[in-house]
């Protein structure tokens, strides 16, 4: 009995999933690629705020900056610059599927990656 007592903090801690999206914004018709933290329902005011243009959205090879760090997406695996790495999965299969628009931009995400990187 004294055993289990050693593992009870440990259940106690939270889990934080600090998951990040991928996806295009189009403004004025000029479309790009973005990484975004997951923040709720607040994508859309972190893709309007993704100041690199760093790369087009479908590309074999799409690297940005996402949460002080570099990260690049190979179909549906994620590599960071500090060689974390991990699975992303379609957003619309994940059911976590995302369109907005306000005045001349649109954010529309097709991947959400599991990630640590943007943990506070």
């Amino acid at each position: 009995m004294r055993l289990w007592i050693l593992f009870a903090p440990i259940a106690l801690v939270p889990i934080v999933a600090a998951d990040f999206y991928g996806g295009q914004v189009t403004c004025n018709e000029m479309p790009f690629g973005a990484m975004v933290p997951y923040d709720g329902n607040d994508q859309y005011r972190h893709a309007m705020e993704y100041d690199t243009k760093a790369f087009v959205w479908g590309s074999p090879s799409m690297t940005g900056p996402i949460c002080n760090t570099t990260v690049t997406i190979h179909g549906l695996q994620w590599t960071a610059a500090n060689d974390d790495s991990g699975d992303c999965y379609p957003t619309r299969r994940a059911g976590r599927f995302s369109r907005v628009s306000e005045g001349s931009c649109k954010w529309q995400d097709y991947i959400v990656c599991s990630s640590p990187i943007c943990e506070n």
